[in-house]
């Protein structure tokens, strides 16, 4: 009986080896490199595509892992990623919403006036409640109002948001919109945004541990967020490289190869 160097699949003798080669070569590098980077393990696209993404309604492909790559609009507020936005604007000319034929909003106090109207007609809405508190919280559209900003996050977070238990963990680590300085809320807001699917929160807590120092666990949250394919975790490694703070250029390299292969799914 042979194994393979990746420790994940046995072969009879050579002949078989190179029989079943053809099949496990796409997993082969994946699992060498989750191995060294000490992430769990995934074999399987279809298994790893579920794990990572919501689909784009008109595509079906993956949306991206950061947000400033799909397009989520505030009049029905169903969400596309950024190629098929592109195509329709390109197709018509115009910024018009592909399912309910809104244009676009033109000012953030149109952008206001929907996200309230979408509240209103579904209380639970938490992706509205929680872009109408980045609004409150920068004071776009409306008077800047960090306790209501708050009162928001909390709301949407509750309902499973994502953003909205990010925003908090941000809050409590800062000590803004009025809370006091936390850092255990902080770790339990970022860890409950995590658990919602926030891939972008993996990056972001890895940011903040790194500058408390925390540099062994930020390497591994950054390569967590980078297995999940958000490209500034490999620019933040590279940052801790130069910086000499534990990372080296074979886990980057590994990091980036997983990133690349999530982003190519």
């Amino acid at each position: 009986m042979m194994r393979c160097c990746c420790h994940d699949a046995y072969y009879c003798d050579k002949v078989c080896q190179r029989a079943q080669w053809r099949a496990h070569k796409p997993v082969h590098q994946d699992i060498i490199d989750r191995k060294l980077l000490k992430l769990p393990l995934v074999t399987d696209d279809e298994e790893l595509k579920s794990k990572l993404y919501d689909d784009c309604v008109v595509c079906t492909a993956p949306l991206p892992s950061d947000h400033l790559l799909s397009s989520w609009r505030t009049c029905c507020g169903n969400t596309i990623c950024w190629k098929c936005d592109a195509a329709n604007i390109s197709n018509t000319g115009i910024d018009r919403c592909v399912f309910c034929r809104e244009p676009g909003a033109k000012t953030v106090e149109l952008t206001v006036v929907r996200l309230r109207k979408l509240i209103e007609k579904n209380p639970e809405h938490a992706q509205a409640l929680s872009v109408l508190g980045d609004h409150y919280k920068r004071g776009d559209g409306v008077n800047a109002d960090p306790v209501e900003a708050r009162r928001l996050y909390m709301q949407a977070s509750t309902l499973g948001n994502g953003p909205a238990s990010s925003n908090l963990a941000a809050m409590y680590d800062d000590g803004s919109c009025g809370v006091k300085v936390d850092l255990t809320e902080s770790r339990r807001y970022f860890e409950l945004s995590i658990a919602q699917g926030e891939i972008v929160a993996i990056h972001n807590f890895a940011i903040i541990l790194t500058k408390r120092g925390e540099h062994t666990e930020a390497k591994a949250k950054l390569f967590e967020a980078a297995a999940r394919g958000y490209e500034g975790s490999i620019r933040s490694l590279r940052i801790m490289e130069m910086q000499k703070t534990g990372v080296n250029k074979v886990e980057i390299q590994a990091a980036a190869r997983l990133c690349q292969r999530v982003k190519g799914l």
